[in-house]
């Protein structure tokens, strides 16, 4: 929508910008709900999710001071707006860059000082671009705080409920080209000490990488959803796309060597080899791939474990062929246990 000359001039932009004449870096600060997580009140700590894009998470209880180290002493120009008191909350800001300097479009902005500029519509491509890399970031991140965070039953559910943008010109001035928004309402149930939080963090993050990011996204689809049936699938399907991935990785001959430990060692390699050769194509049935990954890849995975795959697949099947419209009571629970543990064992207690 476009606003009128009279009314921008009647809000106080009267200035007018030149297209070209104003190159800045653009970020989308998104805000996450940390819905179960109770830490000490002074907590605030920043982490590098992402350091090729560079891409930077605050957890803190002190939205002030939070958003004091993501934009900077100068945050309160940007005019965000929170509609609850923040005492003793627990909520992340993730900040993503654009990547790239953007140019100004023209455009009217309000009479500005050096530290500020407030601009009407000036770096539209921005949110453009902005929008492709929260799809692609925000599910990431929010897998990797439940998967650093959560306990046994104690599950800690990130959900998205706000963001706003801002630019930085290369001169270094805070600019103002859209407007926040997002309702805040958290809730406070599970403690963590300072220390623990940053420790489970930190250990999340050596787990992530691009090859992950599938399962992650289907993982945190599934923390998010309320939908027991939507939950259970988003569940399953992050466990049966690890599963593929880290079928890939094995090193079947070296695991079928190891199996046949009992065997001649003269004849152990060349059968090994012999069976190996055709395995990965041959193993193709999603079940036989689960338990080959569990005895080769996740030796903290038991024979109940397997069981429970096993109950998940056959659910699984049964809606695909129409036998039963709605899982089980606490199937889709038991989906999002197992593939926290196969995603982030180190969470497991």
């Amino acid at each position: 929508m476009q606003l009128s000359t009279a009314l921008l001039q009647h809000l106080g932009y009267t200035k007018q910008i030149p297209a070209g004449s104003i190159s800045a870096q653009w970020f989308r600060v998104v805000v996450l709900e940390l819905s179960g997580l109770h830490v000490p009140n002074d907590f605030c700590h920043e982490f590098i999710l992402d350091k090729k894009n560079n891409i930077v998470l605050t957890v803190s209880t002190d939205h002030k001071r939070a958003l004091e180290n993501v934009i900077g002493p100068n945050w309160e120009k940007l005019g965000i707006e929170f509609t609850q008191d923040f005492a003793g909350q627990v909520f992340s800001l993730m900040k993503i860059p654009v990547g790239e300097i953007i140019k100004c479009e023209e455009s009217k902005a309000k009479e500005d000082s050096k530290e500020f500029l407030d601009i009407y519509r000036g770096f539209s491509s921005a949110s453009a671009l902005l929008g492709e890399k929260e799809a692609i970031f925000v599910p990431h991140a929010a897998a990797y705080i439940a998967l650093a965070i959560s306990r046994g039953e104690q599950w800690i559910r990130p959900v998205r409920i706000g963001s706003f943008d801002f630019g930085r010109t290369t001169e270094g001035a805070l600019i103002s080209d859209f407007t926040p928004s997002g309702t805040l309402n958290i809730k406070s149930t599970h403690r963590r000490t300072s220390d623990e939080l940053m420790a489970g963090l930190e250990n999340a993050r050596q787990l992530l990488h691009p090859s992950r990011s599938a399962a992650l996204k289907h993982f945190a689809l599934a923390l998010g959803e309320n939908d027991v049936f939507k939950k259970f699938i988003y569940g399953f399907l992050s466990i049966e796309v690890e599963t593929h991935r880290i079928f890939k990785t094995v090193d079947h001959s070296s695991e079928i060597n190891s199996l046949l430990s009992t065997v001649d060692k003269f004849e152990r390699v060349p059968v090994a080899e012999m069976f190996a050769s055709d395995f990965q194509s041959k193993v193709k049935n999603i079940g036989d791939r689960f338990v080959w990954c569990a005895l080769s890849k996740w030796p903290h995975l038991g024979n109940s474990d397997i069981a429970v795959f096993k109950e998940l697949k056959s659910i699984r099947d049964k809606i695909a062929h129409g036998e039963l419209s709605v899982p089980p009571a606490g199937a889709a629970k038991r989906a999002e246990a197992l593939a926290r543990k196969i995603l982030f064992p180190t969470s497991v207690e």
